[in-house]
């Protein structure tokens, strides 16, 4: 897993979450399916304080969709923070009086 590797060599690796808001990957996902396939593509990410499985970033983020956590539980890292927003905003375009938004 080259790509693991250098992705965190990128990041510093000094405990501070990348300033990365999203990748073009992330950003191009038209779903929650694209996007589940992108975080198992690129596996166990490192958060602000810790590390993040791909299984406890696909269970936050059905966790979020399903109104259970806060959407500032999805680690920003590889934009997946913004991508799960801005679906979870075109999932539910004109039906959202939840006040979800922060």
């Amino acid at each position: 897993h080259m790509f693991k590797k250098s992705f965190g060599e990128m990041t510093g690796g000094d405990g501070q979450e990348p300033e990365v808001d999203y990748t073009p990957e992330t950003e191009n996902a038209a779903s929650f399916e694209e996007l589940f396939d992108i975080i198992r593509r690129a596996g166990t990410v490192r958060g602000t304080s810790s590390e993040h499985s791909v299984e406890e970033l696909l269970s936050t983020i059905e966790a979020v969709r399903q109104g259970h956590m806060q959407l500032n539980s999805v680690t920003r890292s590889n934009g997946y923070r913004a991508a799960v927003e801005r679906l979870m905003e075109a999932g539910q375009a004109g039906e959202e009086e939840q006040g979800t938004r922060s």
